[in-house]
């Protein structure tokens, strides 16, 4: 899977103390708060409202919650229900509120995986990424909270 060092910042995260209460706090308006490369919030990383890609969410929460797994970003993800879809200007699969399917709906599981033919970036997380840490998050019969 992909490894993601960077870390990304933004405003009024650091009160939160869950990983869902982060991406709640990130997405609080539906779409994703401006992101920044330093701590204090002054270099901007990404603007407001950007499509971020599961890799861009993992490096936001392990810069808060360094141990952050796929799994337990996927469940997070899952519990506050941002949608998804394939940008084809960045060939990634990004999540925002435009978007057409949900991880845990049926357009995304009951659909093969293998008939969607994107052509992804590279060192990016594809639709068999995602099914992966999907399936792996369901054996774990972990709750969502």
């Amino acid at each position: 899977m992909i490894k993601r060092s960077k870390k990304i910042y933004f405003k009024d995260a650091e009160n939160t103390k869950t990983i869902t209460e982060l991406l709640q706090a990130g997405y609080s308006t539906g779409y994703f708060q401006t992101t920044y490369k330093n701590k204090e919030c002054t270099i901007s990383q990404c603007h407001q409202s950007a499509r971020r890609s599961f890799e861009d969410l993992l490096s936001i929460t392990r810069t808060y919650f360094p141990r952050t797994s796929e799994i337990r970003l996927m469940q997070a993800l899952i519990y506050i229900d941002i949608p998804f879809y394939f940008c084809g200007y960045i060939k990634k699969i990004v999540f925002h509120i435009s978007g057409s399917f949900t991880i845990d709906g049926s357009k995304f599981l009951k659909s093969n995986v293998g008939d969607f033919d994107f052509d992804f970036a590279e060192n990016t997380y594809t639709l068999n990424d995602l099914n992966k840490i999907y399936k792996k998050l369901q054996k774990s019969k972990k709750i969502i909270k």
